[in-house]
């Protein structure tokens, strides 16, 4: 039987009573119908996983008794991905599935060809949103930690965050010669942290490659086709697991 796991962001101790986040209720309440005794996970979103039983339920909490706590090991890799803003409800489903293929950060831009434009509240909204989207994921797939969601940088603001140590790498259609397997082959494979840049619907300009050129990145194609954003995003990730000896095929 499955244990029933909720993202609730505090550091806790056995022994402790808390109650159930409020974001938390309908769904163990109405959903799962959960009742007095029951066994349930917590999550801290910092790397903590809390075993927990229900001890008392009211119209309005549902306290836990933390019985005991442990860390589950998460992915050695340590994956940024910076991502273009993109239309619609894209870049939920981006933050959704990524935090499945193990992104451990998310850094979303402004870029030329950037469809859509927010305001500064309209996009401190989206942030709030994205970030209870990834906790959700990360709950949903057994992820003991929820990636952070930086608040939405410039083009420039964006590559400046991309620090010495890991690869750092710009996914773009008109590179015809560094694949993702050459990525590796020239020896980035020994690396634990990656960088990872993918822009718009409508690609990168070439000026703006050239601008992450000066500033280190390595641009990168992952084929011939031009695929969607979201498929790019999937796919690029994928291929990282594999590589990194997370997914097998044996």
């Amino acid at each position: 039987m499955t244990i029933p796991r909720f993202y609730h962001p505090q550091s806790m101790e056995p022994g402790h009573v808390v109650s159930l986040p409020h974001d938390s209720l309908h769904y163990a309440r109405r959903v799962l119908r959960m009742r007095v005794g029951e066994r349930l996970d917590l999550i801290d979103g910092q790397g903590t996983q809390y075993e927990g039983r229900i001890s008392s339920i009211s119209s309005t909490d549902i306290f836990v008794e933390i019985m005991a706590k442990n860390f589950p090991e998460d992915s050695s890799v340590s994956v940024t991905l910076c991502q273009a803003l993109v239309k619609g409800d894209k870049m939920d489903f981006i933050i959704q599935r990524s935090v499945e293929l193990g992104v451990t950060r998310f850094i979303p831009f402004s870029s030329s060809r950037t469809i859509i434009h927010l305001t500064p509240a309209a996009a401190a909204a989206k942030v709030k949103r994205w970030q209870k989207i990834a906790a959700e994921s990360a709950r949903q797939c057994g992820r003991a930690i929820v990636p952070v969601v930086s608040p939405v940088l410039s083009y420039e603001e964006m590559l400046k965050q991309g620090g010495e140590q890991a690869p750092k790498v710009i996914f773009w259609e008109g590179e015809r010669d560094r694949t993702m397997g050459r990525l590796f082959r020239e020896g980035e494979n020994d690396s634990q942290e990656y960088f990872f840049v993918v822009g718009p619907e409508g690609g990168f300009s070439g000026d703006e490659i050239a601008q992450a050129d000066h500033e280190g990145f390595l641009s990168v194609t992952i084929g011939k086709r031009i695929l969607k954003v979201e498929t790019a995003v999937l796919s690029i990730l994928t291929i990282l697991q594999y590589e990194k000896g997370i997914f097998h095929a044996d």
